[in-house]
């Protein structure tokens, strides 16, 4: 997660793999967008940014 870099090539999907959570992300429209508390798993989530603001979720693994 980072506030301030795109990811290198946007995401289709996220995996949390260690400690469940929230996740604050970046559309491709410059939308930022958190979700409530998720468990571990995989989301379709489409994102050009992860944030560290508002990201508690741990282990993130990010699907293109």
């Amino acid at each position: 997660p980072n506030d301030g870099a795109d990811l290198p090539v946007a995401i289709r999907s996220l995996t949390i793999g260690t400690t469940a959570g929230t996740v604050s992300w970046v559309d491709r429209n410059g939308e930022t967008h958190t979700t409530g508390p998720l468990p571990m798993g995989t989301y379709p989530l489409a994102a050009h940014r992860i944030r560290a603001t508002g990201t508690t979720a741990t282990g993130l693994t990010g699907w293109v």
